[in-house]
């Protein structure tokens, strides 16, 4: 569709400025002087169809709300002000919670029938008879026709085009989203009741700037301006707290930067390639910047600003302008910093605290690492596909190893665990091709799932008596595990052992049950020993799907003794 060239608000994509406009308002907000009580809040809609016209004692109440009446009621044993009523109603999820509030007592329906808005998703009136206002929390909430119903507003994301549709049929919308597709339809310009610059909504816009936002506007999304090579100067204003990831990104004639104290976001690779930016200046009183900014950024802004920087970490693009040294200033090293490094080693000074996600993967040359103990937090995939990876030395500070850490080490021989370990969640060395063993520390309670699934190379692991809990496919395809010890293992989860096909035996005595293809193709696996005398073992009959070698009177004892403990169990009860 071509843009309207007669109309001086409506600019091309080839234009130099974007204007903001005034429409017909597409939403108004609610005004908090209109609401009765309570404050707004977005749920999902739940189903249900209760007609308003019902006297309230033919409403049949479902069988399974009793046990959350009496929760209600419970709760409300104590006298509650009128105040603490309503603050209950606001963590209300759906519906059914509403009309089980209202079986409480009187009191309790009269705070219901004072709300002139539906402070949850509805399908009918029932039990906001008073309502105004009708709240829709989704595309798929129905709108509901009442006399007494004199707005209808939207409170889930709309683009513009689908917020002027809306007004058009008389709803209002309260989270409006710029998307590139508007821009195209209605050209370049933002309207004044968008919140939110959609992603890549302005990208290469060539000719492009200036851009004056509206004080409605409150978030830039990823890319939204990203290679606009005309634009000189952004004036970020104090309403605008959130800037995605590579906003700015390659806006390489950008030389002038105005930002608020009031930011708190800015994205990786923000403004990574804007080589031209040489000034930032910081508006409002505060002597200190807290939003999250790369360290190149940070050094502008203190440096034109005479403030002080909190919240910074060394990224990708400070890594490339500062050939890869970490300045011993800095605390963080930043999402996908390191990735892809060619270098064999890499020192991490102590003054690092925090390494954040996929830091440091895809290193393929890289062959050994120290993590100082200073580093308190190693976020998920730091060390994923460091296919090289031979030597790791872990921070006796961790407390949890994050998901995919060192996933696709496939080098990796083998890697002691600090102490102070608490938890290792999933795949954290799935596919670690080269791992032989491993001892897991004693505060270790939990293996998340395919924990070290794929391990092709692991022939032991020590476990420890403190861990209670393994995930899903722990140790899927482990082929070369022949024995295995789980002392206070309850449950063997889903595929827990599943194509370890040189197991031959596991011992678990507090084991209760054994969970689908726990066992499946283990087809060397000859021994369980178990307590099913004194704790009966709950099987599935793919359990032991492939395992050739367990005899029928294996699983016989197994399942035989656990149904007379069951009967003996229902008994005394």
């Amino acid at each position: 569709m071509e843009n309207d060239f007669d109309n001086p608000l409506m600019i091309s994509l080839d234009s130099q400025v974007v204007t903001s406009r005034k429409t017909r308002s597409p939403r108004k907000r609610i005004n908090k002087n209109e609401r009765s009580t309570g404050v707004l809040t977005i749920r999902e809609l739940s189903q249900s169809s209760i007609n308003k016209e019902c006297d309230d004692s033919i409403f049949y109440e479902p069988k399974n709300e009793e046990k959350k009446e009496s929760q209600f009621k419970t709760i409300l044993k104590s006298k509650l002000g009128d105040d603490e009523k309503y603050a209950v109603v606001e963590y209300m999820k759906n519906q059914n919670d509403c009309i089980t509030f209202c079986f409480v007592s009187k009191s309790c329906k009269k705070i219901i029938s004072e709300f002139s808005y539906n402070p949850v998703p509805i399908t009918t009136i029932y039990p906001f008879y008073n309502i105004t206002s009708l709240i829709r929390y989704s595309s798929n909430d129905p709108i509901i026709t009442s006399q007494q119903v004199e707005r209808i507003i939207c409170t889930y994301p709309v683009s513009y085009s689908e917020a002027e549709e809306l007004a058009n049929n008389g709803m209002e919308c309260t989270r409006i989203k710029l998307s590139r597709e508007d821009v195209e339809l209605n050209g370049i310009t933002i309207p004044e009741e968008v919140d939110v610059i959609g992603e890549n909504c302005f990208s290469e816009c060539f000719n492009l700037r200036f851009v004056p936002f509206p004080p409605s506007v409150h978030q830039l999304e990823r890319f939204a301006f990203s290679r606009c090579n005309s634009l000189t100067t952004v004036i970020i204003p104090s309403s605008i707290t959130n800037i995605g990831e590579g906003c700015f990104n390659e806006c390489c004639q950008l030389e002038r930067l105005f930002l608020s104290s009031d930011l708190t976001i800015i994205g990786n690779d923000c403004f990574s390639g804007c080589t031209k930016l040489s000034f930032i200046k910081v508006e409002g009183e505060s002597k200190k910047f807290f939003g999250l900014i790369p360290y190149w950024i940070a050094q502008l802004i203190e440096i034109e600003n005479n403030i002080q920087c909190v919240n910074v970490e060394f990224t990708s693009y400070d890594r490339k302008i500062k050939d890869e040294i970490i300045p011993t200033t800095l605390k963080t090293l930043g999402e996908f910093c390191f990735s892809n490094s060619l270098n064999t080693s890499i020192i991490i000074p102590t003054n690092i605290s925090k390494i954040k996600g996929s830091c440091f993967s895809n290193c393929s040359k890289l062959k050994s690492i120290i993590i100082p103990n200073t580093v308190v937090d190693l976020a998920y995939s730091s060390f994923f596909n460091c296919s090289s990876l031979t030597s790791i030395t872990i921070s006796n500070s961790l407390k949890e190893l994050k998901d995919s850490t060192f996933s696709y080490c496939s080098s990796l021989v083998n890697i002691s665990l600090p102490t102070s370990l608490t938890k290792i969640e999933s795949r954290c060395f799935s596919y670690c091709t080269s791992l032989k063993s491993i001892e897991l520390p004693l505060n270790v309670v939990e293996l998340g799932d395919q924990c070290f699934s794929h391990c092709l190379s692991l022939h032991q692991i020590i476990i420890s008596d403190s861990i209670t809990k393994l995930g899903k496919e722990c140790f899927l395809s482990c082929e070369l595990l022949e024995n295995i010890f789980l002392p206070n293992i309850q449950l063997i989860p889903i595929s827990c052992f599943e194509n370890c096909s040189n197991l031959l035996a596991i011992t678990i005595p507090n084991a209760s049950k054994l969970s689908a293809k726990c066992f499946k193709n283990c087809i060397e696996l000859q021994a369980i020993v178990c307590d099913f005398i004194n704790i009966p073992i709950k099987w599935e009959e793919s359990s032991f799907e492939g395992c050739s070698k367990i005899n029928k009177e294996t699983l016989t004892n197994l399942k035989i003794n656990y149904l007379k403990q069951h009967k003996t169990q229902k008994k005394k009860k």
